[in-house]
């Protein structure tokens, strides 16, 4: 593994014994702004796409296989479960996924390992802040903003690497979806 590979993944180590600060005040109200982005930025793809929402945790046997359905304009999308996201309900944590998926992993052209994911997150950061300069939100709240989707975009992911899968366990660790206070890459990281 190379170095920059178990930096990432100690940081999803750090991300499994933080504590969850999602019912913070100040995370609850930016996670519904993050909603209302979500929201925003899904309902025109979900417009130009078949998509079609399925229980199954990976309605793909192969990354290839969804970004050909992308091009195809027809995806399934991965539902998510009711009081599985500590900060969004179903409709707005499904179009972060829609979004997520077509603008970061089918449109950039992001591969699914630590690296991009990094890549999408500074993307979705620059949407993110565009979107809410756009509708009055302030410094704060985009910084916040920027916050939770470093969580959601790098810090789960690295997670689940560390541990070997997001259903695996560690150490006594097992993964669930939760808001830090971790907002960086180690200093010795570069991307």
């Amino acid at each position: 593994m190379n170095a920059m590979m178990t930096e990432l993944t100690e940081l999803g180590h750090a991300y499994l014994l933080a504590d969850d600060v999602s019912n913070e005040a100040q995370y609850k109200t930016v996670g519904e702004v993050l909603g209302r982005f979500f929201l925003a930025q899904a309902t025109p793809i979900a417009r130009a796409l078949d998509v079609m929402y399925v229980p199954e945790s990976e309605p793909y046997a192969t990354p290839e296989e969804m970004l050909e359905a992308f091009a195809q304009g027809a995806v399934m999308i991965a539902a998510t479960a009711p009081g599985t996201t500590p900060l969004w309900g179903v409709d707005e944590n499904n179009s972060f996924r829609l979004w997520h998926d077509y603008s970061h992993h089918f449109l950039l052209g992001l591969s699914f390992s630590l690296e991009p994911e990094y890549q999408a997150y500074l993307a979705a950061v620059v949407s993110f802040y565009e979107w809410a300069s756009t509708h009055g939100y302030d410094a704060e709240t985009i910084a916040t903003g920027a916050k939770i989707l470093f969580n959601e975009m790098v810090l789960q992911p690295c997670a689940a690497v560390w541990l070997g899968g997001y259903d695996a366990s560690r150490y006594g660790l097992t993964f669930s979806q939760k808001i830090t206070n971790i907002t960086h890459l180690p200093t010795n990281v570069e991307l």
